[in-house]
């Protein structure tokens, strides 16, 4: 099925044909064009509702490789940069069928719109909430703030 393949190390953004069940992409054939070129070194990977039927599959802990050796993206609207979705490493796009099933591409997401919404950013610009981590209060029910790791940058590497 059609997708397509982001590639920040060469910079680039092209058209994949991905293995299918004959209903829906298979979760290994997408977990090898995640980790693209690491046959060996396979990993979970997570997926980025992006709206519109498009989802972003990505290394689930690839902002957790140290910086220096990882690569950034970030994925916005057309000519609104810096307002979209900061991603590391490689970054598949398919469709979704709205039941949880990653499909085809629609057609109107093509290589050259895709494209006009890459914006390729150093390590060094890329700032990202860090997760919260809450508890329960076994008393009155409330969430509880246990950690707040604030914002991770260059200097502020998980």
């Amino acid at each position: 099925m059609r997708a397509i393949h982001i590639n920040p190390w060469n910079k680039s953004v092209r058209e994949i044909d991905l293995d299918d069940d004959g209903d829906s992409i298979t979760y290994n054939a997408l977990r090898h064009a995640v980790f693209h070129g690491r046959e060996h070194a396979l990993g979970y990977i997570d997926r980025v509702d992006l709206g519109s039927g498009v989802d972003a599959w990505i290394d689930e802990e690839g902002m957790l490789i140290p910086w220096d050796e990882q690569r950034f993206l970030a994925l916005h609207p057309p000519g609104l940069k810096r307002f979209g979705q900061t991603l590391a490493g490689h970054v598949v796009l398919t469709g979704t069928d709205g039941w949880g099933n990653s499909v085809a591409l629609p057609d109107n997401v093509i290589v050259e719109l895709v494209c006009a919404c890459v914006q390729w950013l150093d390590a060094r610009e890329v700032t990202v909430p860090a997760p919260k981590v809450y508890s329960m209060d076994p008393k009155t029910g409330e969430k509880v703030l246990e950690h707040d790791g604030g914002t991770w940058t260059y200097d502020n590497q998980p």
